[in-house]
């Protein structure tokens, strides 16, 4: 199967890379081409969103705010609740009207007998539980990107190489740009049909729902000694060196980059960091591409 996967991905870049050769190497001997890689991501865990409606009369909002959310969390202590906000409206008759809501990840093992207990009738509150997707947790996808990132610049090398040995020529990677990554049409189980709550019995199995994620390459080749910006296969491009360090992800920390998130490097070694890894990481050339997290 690896096989057949490694010829189709080598001939469809053989044809796209070769439709631009003639005319490339005309104007500046390079030689653009773009290739995708996929993976499929399956997920036991649902992002939930729970509103809690309540009207206090004597209690303080603030106290009773603090009662629901001690409740919610004796329910499923494993979960992480956020808030994502919390409305207080006083009334006529001097007691305050509280909505809360807030959202968080729950594994499907947790979230049947989660949402059975929150249907449950609560003295001066009501709950309402509601899933909002299956798709996988932040870290598993960054994780897909990161493995993604290799396997295309593997496969981008492979390929470089035997292009020049099958035509003689003596290209070598100029640039690689990635593009964001591409989330694919979610295929769900039958867990994913009731968006409005959990119907499935508190003894059935949890069912996996699988998404598949795309990454595009698009990459510039340039025959050697033409491009004074061209760099021998694998030396110094994309993916970073950090990325072979071992246990890397226990030496980084991540910061936010507008819609995705990037490795950065800490002040300080982590516990969790090994002294090799850290020595390793400072090195000018495995720290290439990383920036401080202060």
């Amino acid at each position: 199967m690896k096989r057949c996967l490694w010829w189709l991905f080598a001939g469809s870049m053989m044809l796209v890379g070769l439709s631009f050769a003639d005319e490339s190497s005309v104007a500046d001997n390079t030689m653009t081409f773009s290739t995708d890689a996929k993976v499929t991501l399956e997920s036991n865990m649902a992002t939930v969103l729970v509103t809690v409606n309540a009207t206090v009369t004597h209690q303080d909002p603030q106290a009773a705010q603090a009662s629901i959310m001690k409740r919610l969390q004796s329910y499923a202590p494993e979960v992480k609740w956020q808030v994502v906000s919390i409305n207080q409206q006083a009334v006529a008759s001097g007691a305050s009207n509280i909505t809360l809501k807030l959202w968080a990840q729950v594994s499907q093992a947790v979230l049947t007998p989660l949402h059975q207990q929150l249907k449950q009738s609560h003295n001066g509150y009501t709950i309402d539980l509601v899933v909002m997707n299956y798709d996988p947790p932040e870290a598993m996808v960054q994780q897909a990107k990161q493995d993604l990132m290799i396997q295309l610049y593997q496969q981008i090398q492979a390929y470089v190489a035997r292009f020049n040995q099958s035509t003689g020529q003596n290209f070598s990677i100029q640039s690689v740009r990635y593009s964001a990554l591409s989330p694919q049409p979610v295929r769900a189980f039958a867990l994913l049909a009731k968006t409005n709550g959990v119907s499935s019995p508190v003894n059935s199995a949890p069912a996996p729902v699988s998404k598949a994620i795309q990454l595009n390459a698009f990459v510039t080749l340039s025959q050697s000694g033409q491009q004074s910006s061209a760099r021998p296969v694998g030396q110094g491009v994309l993916p970073p060196a950090y990325l072979k360090v071992k246990n890397f992800k226990d030496c980084l920390s991540t910061v936010s980059r507008s819609t995705w998130k990037a490795w950065c490097m800490p002040a300080s070694r982590p516990k969790a960091c090994p002294a090799a890894s850290w020595k390793q990481l400072q090195g000018s050339s495995a720290s290439d591409g990383l920036s401080s997290c202060n």
